[in-house]
């Protein structure tokens, strides 16, 4: 255990510009990128969230940095229970200190709207409604037709294609 406390504590960090640099400077809280122990302990980090947020009935999905909560919503107290689960989201995030991206934060409503979800907020962020979602690169629309993904997929497709293309075309530019 003394070995994490050492390797949390009294983290420093510098910055080096060309051959200038900077004085160190002391960090208040550090997950090590592209440490082997840094995914582990973010993991260890987050995953009490998951359960602060099952307390309101709602789903929870982890995937690193991102979550997704959801719940089926048939009334106004279904509407009322996810909004309690997003208070509790701000009030974590105040107690852990790490910050939540609002402005990437959306609501999907999928299937028929029942019950109007335009007052969802996160503190006094109102979030905003689309029809579309992305979810670990897959596009996801509120009818859940697989239409608006596979137009995804395809045009990075072509992109990729033309940039091959664009390679060989070079290519042979420089060996005339």
């Amino acid at each position: 255990m003394s070995w994490l406390l050492n390797f949390f504590s009294d983290r420093t960090r510098q910055t080096k510009i060309n051959s200038s640099l900077s004085e160190p400077e002391n960090l208040l809280s550090v997950v090590i990128q592209g440490s082997g122990i840094g995914p582990v302990m973010f993991v260890m980090f987050i995953n009490d969230l998951v359960d602060a947020l099952k307390q309101f009935g709602v789903c929870v999905k982890l995937f690193a940095d991102d979550i997704r909560v959801y719940i089926r919503v048939l009334n106004n107290c279904d509407v009322q229970q996810l909004q309690r689960a997003l208070d509790a989201l701000a009030n974590w995030e105040d107690l852990w200190q790490l910050s939540i991206s609002v402005s990437k934060c959306s609501v999907v409503n999928i299937g028929k709207s029942i019950v109007p979800l335009s007052s969802l907020h996160i503190r006094n962020n109102v979030l905003h409604i689309t029809k579309i979602g992305i979810d670990l690169d897959i596009t996801v629309t509120d009818d859940l037709k697989p239409r608006a993904h596979i137009n995804s997929a395809v045009t990075k497709a072509q992109q990729r294609a033309n940039a091959i293309l664009c390679c060989f075309f070079y290519l042979q530019i420089l060996t005339c």
